[in-house]
This record gives structure tokens, C-alpha cells and sequence, in this order.
């Protein structure tokens, strides 16, 4: 009798609290339905506003062709032999190797040793490290519909480099877009106030923040998803890649040339091959680029209606992005003057294919930040992991300007007769244009990846090291053609360098002077004045 009752004691208290249980969830739920309902109370009035915009603000603009990169006469490498002089022979090797028809033969460049302490070089302009841009919020603090107001779709799955981006979508989220007058398009948009559609940017921001996206990854994101599901550059998938990118926070404007709606994304940078037009006449400091690759027409209708808070794209890339791994083929790189200073790496084949993806792009009139923008990218945590334990036990114990003297050395590599081999033991020197048919900056991985590189690349991927395994501040350095770097050292060293604005002595160290020294410059820069780019920290 006693243990009957203790039981139906047991399951009366077991019923009231899952009784409790029910009553608060129900409270949760409630609470959350009326949370969702004055929120899309005010994103539904927000959207509504916009459409009425879209229906009348639309004015006629010229569709301007894609900027080109300025065309610099190239500086042939230099050759050091083992005794520190230049080996003549090579020249011809390198002419006939990156000889182009049409194009102006490689200005030849020789190397002035290093004499005592060097020379204080002119600089013709010094310029800090660039700003970061602000980050793009959301127009709204977009909540999750709750079941309860909306029966979600299914979820479908979109490969990004390697990530599994899953967004809610269905047939619920089909548009019908009749034409392309403005009565048109703002009657389309109606469909964003349906709850399905705030589903599917709650997930792409989800998936934004889960895996660090860029601004730049982001937009490959929706536009594979818009494209997927919608039809490759129909005008479907651009209407609704302009609401999934525009209520993520980001300046873009609708553009139509009576047969396709486009989608053109604000950018405070100069993109180059991407073309483009001055939307906010009589604004035209800020640029609006069709980055899908294909051309604007002369003329162009342009919906002028706006968002508040609206930010443009940022092409600058400050945070690891979780790409998946997927190794490339095991490289083993070594030093030409130290062959025991060597190193194997095998990069993320997932990272290299984002950055094949990545627009050149300068900020302002400044072409320097071009490079700047690579050199502060740093380099991916699996490249790290791999280089620096191994580089660091071999720097051990040596000070700071023959620790810098081996990374220099290691990343000038050598010029020879193995332009085939897929996997060279050196960093292997090729002009862009033999290899990609235009100018085209690495990366610090993409350095590692490719059988080849040329002096940018050289110069990022050695200012990396320099700056994370040695700790000094490192400064890009331009001149015409050709770009080197030169390092802050704090205990003395020879050879030319440069006097920054706040006294300190910048030495170079040019990672294309193969087989050369810290302190060597070229001859046929060393008159001229360089411009000084102050690199972030890593």
C-alpha cells in the first residue's frame, strides 16, 4: 500500500511538471509569435516603401566599361651568382623565356653591391597602411519565423569552396516577374513579405557568421543559391539577389536595359574587368559594378530608390574563412643559397580556388593598396601550422637580420631550366602576363600553390614572414615596374634603405634579386623615388 502510493505521488508530480514544462513553452512560443509580428510589422512597411520607390524612382545611365590595370614596363629578376656577382648569362634565357609579341623588352636591371652602410634612397611618397572598412550589418535584427506562423521549407544544400551552406527554400519562393517596367518589378517584390522569404536571410546570415564569409564570399554565396534555384543570370535571380544582398546591409542598385534586370553592388574600391556605372548622380565618387563578369550596355535604366544604413562591399579579407580542407599535392620549397633551409607545405585547394575567384581591385587613386590588400590578408591558420614551427626552429637562436637574410634567401628562389616540373623545389620566376595573360597579384598561399611567381608575389609572401616570424615592420616599396620591400630593422645592418616619416630606416630587400643580400638595390631604380607602402601587422 505504502509503494502504491509513493508512485502515484511520483507520476502526480512527474504530470505537473511536464504540465509546467507545456504552459511555459506555450508562454515562449506566444511571447515569440508576437515578437515575430512587430517585427514583420515594420519589415513588412519597410519593404512596401521600397516597392512604391521602385515604381517611380528609374533614370536613364551610361553602363561604363571595365577599368583596366595600369600597364607597368616590366624589371627583368636579377641573377646572383655564388660570389655576390651578376651572371650575365641568364639575361638571354629570360628574354627568350617571357619574350611576348607586340610587347617592349624587360628593361635589364643590374645590382649595385652594398658599400659600407648603404645609401639613404629618395622616397617620393609614403603612404600608412589603409583603413578597414566598416563591417555590413543587417537592415533588420532578422528573426527566424516560428513554425507555428509559417510551415518552413526543406532545406537545400549549396557547396561553397568545400562548405555545405544549407537554405530553407521551395516552390513558396518562386517570383513572377511579368516585365520590366517599374510597375512591374515593384509588383514582384511583393512576395519578400511573405515569412518564407525572411527564412531564407535568416539562413544566409546564419551561414555568413557560422563560417566567417567575406563580403566577397557572401556575394558568391547568394549568387550561387539565387542562380541554382532561380536560372543563371535570369532576371528572376537577380531580383531576388538584390533582396537577399540589400537586406544583409549591402548598397547595390536594380538596372535594366529592357531585357535584363541586373543587379549592381556599390564598392568603394576600383575594380578592374568589371564594369560598371555612377548610380548617384551627381555623386559620382562611388562606383556600382556588375560582378557576375558579363557587359553593361551604353545605356541603362537604374532604380535610384535607396535602403537606409546601406554599405558597400568590402574587398578587404580580415578574418579566416572556415573553407573545408582539401589538400593540394605536398610541396617541398627550398633555399638556393641554404638547401637546408627547406619546407613542406600543401595548401587548402578550397582557399586557392576563392582566391581564383578574388577581383583586382586598387582603393582610390592609390594603386599601391592593390598589394596592400594581399599583404594584409594573413595567411591561412593550416599554412601557418605547417611553415612557421619548422621555420622557427631553424631561425633559432640567429638575430634579426640573419633571420631575415634566410627568409630572403628562400624566397627569391632561382631561375633555371624547370619551367616544367609542376612542383619546382624553388620559387620559380615568371611575368604574369606568360602565365595568366595579364597582371595578376598572389596571395601568400597562392605563392606556395603555383609553380611560378613574380616580384609582388615574392615581396607579400616574404613581408608575411617577416613581419609574424621575425616580428619588424615591414613596408611594400614601388617603383616603376617592380615592387620589393625593405624592413625596419632595430639593431644595425648595411645596405641602402629608406627614412620613413617618423625617422626610422626602412632597409631594402628585394626578394628578386635572386642569390642577393640585404641592402642590394637595382640599378635602374635606385635613382628614381619609390613609393612606401607601411604594412599592419599580422
Amino acid at each position: 500500500m505504502k509503494q502504491t502510493v509513493i508512485f502515484f505521488s511520483l507520476l502526480l508530480a512527474l504530470s505537473l511538471q511536464v504540465q509546467a514544462q507545456n504552459q511555459q513553452r506555450a508562454a515562449f512560443d506566444s511571447i515569440r509569435i508576437e515578437r515575430w509580428k512587430a517585427f514583420n510589422k515594420e519589415r513588412m512597411a519597410a519593404l512596401r516603401n521600397y516597392a512604391n520607390a521602385v515604381s517611380l524612382a528609374w533614370s536613364e545611365f551610361k553602363g561604363e566599361p571595365a577599368m583596366q590595370e595600369p600597364e607597368e614596363e616590366q624589371v627583368l629578376p636579377v641573377l646572383i651568382d655564388g660570389n655576390g656577382a651578376e651572371t650575365e648569362s641568364v639575361w638571354d634565357y629570360v628574354k627568350k623565356l617571357f619574350r611576348k609579341k607586340g610587347k617592349k623588352e624587360p628593361r635589364k636591371a643590374k645590382v649595385k653591391p652594398v658599400e659600407g652602410n648603404g645609401d639613404a634612397l629618395s622616397i617620393g611618397k609614403q603612404l600608412p597602411s589603409g583603413p578597414t572598412p566598416p563591417e555590413a550589418k543587417p537592415l533588420f535584427e532578422i528573426s527566424e519565423v516560428p513554425p507555428q506562423v509559417q510551415r518552413p521549407n526543406d532545406y537545400m544544400a549549396y557547396n561553397l569552396f568545400g562548405l555545405s551552406c544549407k537554405i530553407r527554400i521551395g516552390e513558396n519562393c518562386r517570383v513572377q516577374l511579368r516585365g520590366l517596367q517599374p510597375q512591374d518589378v515593384a509588383g514582384a517584390m511583393k512576395v519578400f513579405e511573405m515569412p518564407q522569404f525572411a527564412n531564407m536571410l535568416f539562413d544566409c546570415l546564419q551561414e555568413k557568421k557560422r563560417h566567417r564569409l567575406s563580403d566577397w564570399a557572401y556575394f558568391l554565396m547568394l549568387q550561387k543559391i539565387t542562380d541554382s534555384f532561380y536560372g543563371e543570370n535570369t532576371n528572376e535571380a537577380a531580383l531576388v539577389l538584390s533582396y537577399l544582398y540589400s537586406q544583409s546591409g549591402y548598397k547595390m542598385r536594380l538596372v535594366h536595359d529592357d531585357s535584363r534586370l541586373m543587379m549592381l553592388a556599390a564598392c568603394a574600391y576600383n575594380i578592374y574587368g568589371k564594369d560598371f556605372t555612377f548610380a548617384d548622380y551627381p555623386d559620382l565618387s562611388l562606383r556600382y559594378y556588375l560582378l557576375d563578369g558579363r557587359r553593361l550596355p551604353t545605356t541603362i535604366y537604374v532604380c535610384n530608390a535607396k535602403w537606409p544604413k546601406e554599405s558597400s562591399l568590402s574587398l578587404r579579407l580580415t578574418a579566416e574563412q572556415a573553407f573545408v580542407l582539401s589538400k593540394a599535392p605536398v610541396r617541398t620549397i627550398r633555399s638556393r643559397k641554404n638547401p637546408d633551409f627547406a619546407f613542406t607545405v600543401t595548401s587548402n585547394k578550397n582557399y586557392i580556388d576563392f582566391y581564383n575567384t578574388y577581383p583586382s581591385a586598387s582603393f582610390g587613386d592609390n594603386y599601391m593598396t592593390r598589394w596592400q590588400m594581399y599583404a594584409e590578408t594573413p595567411l591561412e591558420e593550416g599554412i601557418r601550422a605547417q611553415l612557421y614551427p619548422a621555420m622557427r626552429e631553424k631561425l633559432q637562436g640567429m638575430s634579426e637580420v640573419e633571420s631575415v637574410r634566410q627568409l630572403l634567401w628562400w624566397t627569391q628562389g632561382c631561375i633555371d631550366d624547370q619551367m616544367t616540373n609542376s612542383q619546382p623545389e624553388y620559387f620559380q620566376y615568371a611575368y604574369d602576363e606568360s602565365v595568366w595573360g595579364d597582371d595578376r597579384p598572389f596571395f601568400g598561399e597562392e605563392t606556395l600553390f603555383y609553380p611560378w611567381c613574380d616580384c609582388e608575389d615574392r615581396a607579400i609572401l616574404f613581408s608575411h614572414l617577416v613581419r609574424e616570424l621575425v616580428g619588424l615592420d615591414v613596408a611594400l616599396v614601388h617603383y616603376p615596374g617592380h615592387l620589393a620591400t625593405a624592413v625596419a630593422f632595430t639593431e644595425p645592418v648595411k645596405g641602402d634603405y629608406y627614412i620613413a616619416g617618423d625617422g626610422r630606416h626602412f632597409t631594402v630587400c628585394d626578394p628578386t634579386i635572386i642569390g642577393g643580400d640585404i641592402g642590394m638595390t637595382m640599378n635602374i631604380v635606385e635613382n628614381k623615388p619609390a613609393t612606401l607602402m607601411l604594412l599592419k601587422r599580422d
